[in-house]
């Protein structure tokens, strides 16, 4: 198994994880979910695509488990196919949403006219503060966040990432 998609996404992650100031021990932790759900099947009339999109969620907890600094970002890469099961050209290497920012296009498609990153820096910004426990249990309606804290600014389905803050938080050390 090929790991350096993981370590490129954790380099990406140490890189741009935001530092608080909080004195005693802190552990971080890095978590990954990753999904297939907007994959296809090949028919005679349309590519089938196999399409994974991972989360990735850094934390870094302080001795009393309060999230102190938070990073959110994702992947997603498609792979089309024919009804052989012969592969359309791969793609490279992917950008991330975070480096996408604006380019990744959801500002049109968004009800609050917010781009994906900058979601997610108000999610990761809202988790300082709070424990892992507290963000994992989040109010959600359909996957989104429900709460009047969020509402106004995250309006994504947040039930991947919660599983890569979890996992996360389970591998701060």
């Amino acid at each position: 198994m090929n790991v350096t998609s993981y370590l490129t996404a954790m380099e990406r992650a140490m890189a741009n994880l935001k530092s608080g100031n909080s004195p005693g021990r802190h552990r971080t932790g890095l978590g990954v979910a990753t999904g297939i759900s907007d994959s296809r099947n090949a028919t005679a009339t349309q590519t089938g695509r196999a399409m994974v999109a991972s989360y990735y969620a850094v934390l870094t907890l302080d001795e009393h488990d309060v999230i102190i600094a938070a990073w959110v970002d994702s992947t997603q890469s498609t792979v089309e196919f024919d009804t052989t099961g012969t592969l359309q050209p791969l793609p490279g290497s992917s950008p991330t949403r975070q480096e996408m920012g604006s380019a990744y296009g959801m500002r049109r498609a968004s009800p609050i006219g917010r781009e994906w990153n900058e979601q997610m820096q108000d999610f990761a910004q809202w988790m300082v503060g709070k424990t892992p426990t507290q963000v994992i249990g989040m109010s959600l309606n359909n996957g989104r966040p429900a709460g009047a804290d969020l509402v106004a600014s995250v309006t994504i389905n947040m039930t991947p990432i919660l599983a890569a803050v979890e996992r996360a938080a389970a591998n701060a050390r």
